[in-house]
């Protein structure tokens, strides 16, 4: 299985926003009770072209993933992968390389999530606590500290 991304043109557009309810959805649903808030959530959440990638595998569009990088922090905006491209570790292989890329930069990575995404779990294997608890979101951060903790071990255990 190759996986890749791209970077998103304009044509992706209606990919992105479509698979952004399709994955979404059921979380979306169970988090908002009418209509007018959950437009607002995929208005928020609608397509960014100069910070999205377009996630393929062997050459056939499967998701996508929003960074934001600024000189403190990644922030990972968004992951959504198609639901028939989910299970196969598409998602944790990127968050990972995200986390390289702040490991290596010494910085952090944060991220929000729906309080009814089970994702969450995932971010949390992956060593993200949560830092902030509001309303429908939780606020996770995997910090710097982590980072000279993991390199401290290392270099004990050497």
């Amino acid at each position: 299985m190759g996986i890749s991304t791209r970077p998103a043109v304009a044509s992706d557009e209606e990919f992105v926003n479509a698979l952004t309810r399709e994955t979404m959805r059921p979380y979306v649903q169970a988090t908002w009770p009418s209509d007018e808030e959950r437009e607002k959530y995929y208005w928020i959440n609608r397509f960014q072209q100069n910070e999205t990638e377009i996630i393929q595998v062997d050459g056939e569009d499967a998701g996508r993933i929003t960074i934001t990088r600024r000189p403190g922090c990644i922030v990972l905006e968004e992951i959504h992968i198609a639901p028939r491209f989910q299970g196969r570790g598409i998602g944790q292989m990127l968050i990972r390389k995200v986390l390289a890329e702040a490991d290596e930069r010494r910085i952090s990575t944060e991220l929000k999530v729906l309080k009814k995404n089970p994702a969450q779990k995932l971010y949390m294997r992956l060593g993200f606590v949560t830092v902030r608890d509001a309303d429908e979101r939780l606020y996770m951060v995997r910090g710097v500290q982590q980072v000279e903790v993991a390199d401290a071990s290392t270099r004990r255990n050497s």
